[in-house]
């Protein structure tokens, strides 16, 4: 039987990163929105594996960082 597992993931919401990496001049741009359409599709996948799975989303900005998401109901 296999165990449950736990995943805590930090997105960098950095405003000036997201711009830079959404420019059409990158080879692969990607902005904020499309990466985190494909993060929200891996994460519930992550959590539909397994009930017992758990999560953990931080965000990193600038000078702070906050839990965005606990499955766990903890912050």
């Amino acid at each position: 039987m296999d165990k449950a597992s736990h995943l805590s993931v930090i997105v960098d919401l950095s405003p000036t990163q997201w711009h830079l990496c959404s420019q059409a001049t990158n080879a692969h741009p990607l902005s904020l929105q499309t990466f985190l359409s494909q993060l929200l599709a891996f994460l519930n996948a992550h959590i539909a594996c397994k009930d017992e799975n758990t999560l953990a989303v931080f965000g990193a900005l600038p000078g702070t960082s906050v839990m965005l998401y606990s499955s766990t109901g903890r912050k």
